[in-house]
């Protein structure tokens, strides 16, 4: 699976070896909103911070060549051992280690990906959903002729989907004495004693995601997770994007 999922997002060749860049062709009528990256930095426009500036990155960097799709999701953070690791790297074309890597990732895909997702999310906010369980292995990937990318993705598994009522949502969430999730998505609001899940904790674990996309690893990875809700509640721990991130993602 961990093999199957790295097709996602393809290492691109050394920029000696690459063939000379064709220009890209203009989308179908068809194609999805998120098909170029002109699009996707138009759609931004309709969703609130913090998604807006990565969609205007993704129009900046311009077209990337499509990898081949069939990847049934995004690279899981719970995979564990080195073909993890190398399906989350391969996600974003460098290396497994966290160091700098030496090819550049493919970020209008990664861009545009995140989009989808951000956009699916802030559809459930609107209609008082709370999805609960956010992370990359919940992102499937539907294989589309129409996008650039070989694929659109898809947000799945709401098994920990709570409604909210009116009055839960302007409190912003609820108490949840019991939290259900997966614990390096989870915020501190959460794991905290009668922890409070609302739209924020789905915004904490996108970002999370996030962090995992670009850097090619899980989170909290070599960290026992017995401990690990103290020192994100206590000591306030949280992945540090590496010097090379761009700065609209961050």
């Amino acid at each position: 699976m961990a093999a199957a999922r790295a097709g996602a997002f393809r290492q691109r060749p050394p920029l000696a070896e690459r063939p000379a860049e064709q220009p890209p062709a203009a989308a179908p009528a068809d194609a999805p909103a998120s098909a170029t990256p002109a699009a996707a930095a138009a759609a931004a426009t309709e969703v609130a911070s913090p998604w807006d500036s990565m969609a205007a990155a993704a129009a900046r960097n311009g077209p990337t060549a499509p990898p081949p799709a069939g990847s049934s999701a995004l690279p899981a953070a719970g995979s564990s051992g080195a073909s993890g690791s190398a399906a989350a790297a391969a996600a974003l074309g460098g290396d497994s280690t966290g160091s700098s890597t030496t090819v550049p990732p493919a970020l209008v895909p990664l861009y545009t990906s995140l989009l989808e997702v951000a956009l699916a999310v802030r559809h459930m906010h609107g209609r008082r959903l709370i999805h609960g369980d956010l992370k990359s292995a919940n992102v499937l990937l539907k294989s589309s002729s129409c996008d650039p990318r070989g694929w659109t993705c898809k947000l799945s598994d709401l098994g920990c989907a709570r409604l909210l009522s009116e009055e839960e949502m302007s409190a912003g969430g609820v108490r949840q004495p019991n939290p259900s999730g997966t614990l390096p998505y989870m915020a501190p609001e959460l794991l905290s004693q009668g922890g409070l899940q609302g739209p924020h904790t789905d915004v904490y674990a996108f970002g999370i995601m996030m962090w995992e996309l670009l850097h090619g690893t899980p989170p909290y990875l070599r960290m026992n997770p017995a401990v690990l809700p103290a020192m994100v509640v206590r000591q306030g721990l949280r992945p540090a994007f590496s010097s090379g991130a761009p700065p609209e993602y961050v």
